[in-house]
C-alpha cells in the first residue's frame, strides 16, 4: 500500500519500486525449485542470471551469508529477492522492486510478502534499511526511455520545487514516473498515459492520480 511521504520512501524503509522498450529482462529460473536450505552461499543460484551485474551478486550472497539462515525453497525465494534488491542499492544502483522481480523469475504478486519477510531477517542481524527517495530513480527511467538526460536536472529540480511544500502519496519510484511524466507533457514530448504507464510498470491508475496532483500543484 502507498504512504504519504514529502520525499517518499518505501513502505518498509527498503528499495531499492515497461512496454517492450522498458523490460528490464525475461523470467528466467525461479528460486523456488532451490532445495531446502541449499548451503549459504546463493551464488550457484545466481549465477544464471546474466542481467544481474557480478558486483551486485557478489553483494547479494554477502547479505545472504550474514543472515545465516536456513530456508524451505519456498522462503528461501523470497529471502534471495531480497538480498538482490538491497544489493542493488548497496552498489550505489537502486531498482524498483518489479525490475529485481523480474530479473530473477520472482512472482511480482509475492513482491510484499518477500519484502516483509527479508526485513524481518535483515532486521536482526542488524543490517539497516535503505531509504531511497524519488530522484533515486530518475537517472534508470531516462535510460530505460531513452529521454535526453540534459532533462534530468530539470525534473529532478521540478520535483525538489514541489515536494518540498507538499505531501504526494507513493512509492519513490511511482512519484519518480509521476514527475517524468508531467515533465515530458509540460516539453511537448507527449506520450499516451496507458502507454507511459505500461512502459514503467506503475498502474494507470497510481500514475493518473499522481499526475493530476504534480499538475494541480504546479498550476495553482
Amino acid at each position: 500500500m502507498a504512504v504519504p511521504h514529502k520525499k517518499c520512501k518505501d513502505e518498509v524503509g527498503f528499495t531499492i519500486e515497461y512496454s517492450n522498450s522498458y523490460r528490464y529482462g525475461q523470467q528466467t529460473n525461479n528460486h523456488r525449485t532451490a532445495p531446502k536450505g541449499s548451503g549459504r552461499s546463493i551464488m550457484a543460484e545466481l549465477a544464471s542470471f546474466t542481467n544481474i551485474p557480478d558486483d551486485v551478486k557478489r553483494e547479494a550472497d554477502r547479505i545472504f551469508q550474514k543472515l545465516n539462515i536456513t530456508t524451505r525453497a519456498k522462503r528461501r525465494s523470497k529471502i534471495i529477492f531480497g538480498c538482490v534488491w538491497t544489493a542493488f542499492n548497496m552498489v550505489g544502483n537502486p531498482k524498483d522492486p518489479k525490475h529485481v522481480a523480474t530479473l530473477i523469475g520472482f512472482d511480482h504478486k509475492q513482491i510484499s510478502k518477500a519484502k516483509s519477510e527479508y526485513s524481518k531477517e535483515a532486521a536482526k542481524k542488524g543490517i539497516k534499511p535503505i531509504q531511497n527517495e524519488p530522484e533515486d530513480f530518475i537517472k534508470q527511467y531516462f535510460i530505460a526511455l531513452d529521454i535526453d538526460h540534459s532533462y534530468i536536472l530539470d525534473v529532478t529540480n521540478l520535483m525538489d520545487e514541489i515536494l518540498d511544500d507538499n505531501d504526494i502519496k507513493g512509492f519513490p519510484q511511482e512519484i519518480a514516473a509521476g514527475f517524468i511524466y508531467y515533465f515530458m507533457q509540460i516539453r511537448g514530448k507527449t506520450y499516451e498515459l496507458k502507454d507511459f504507464s505500461k512502459m514503467v510498470e506503475v498502474s494507470y491508475p497510481t500514475l493518473r492520480r499522481i499526475y493530476e496532483e504534480i499538475y494541480d500543484i504546479h498550476n495553482s
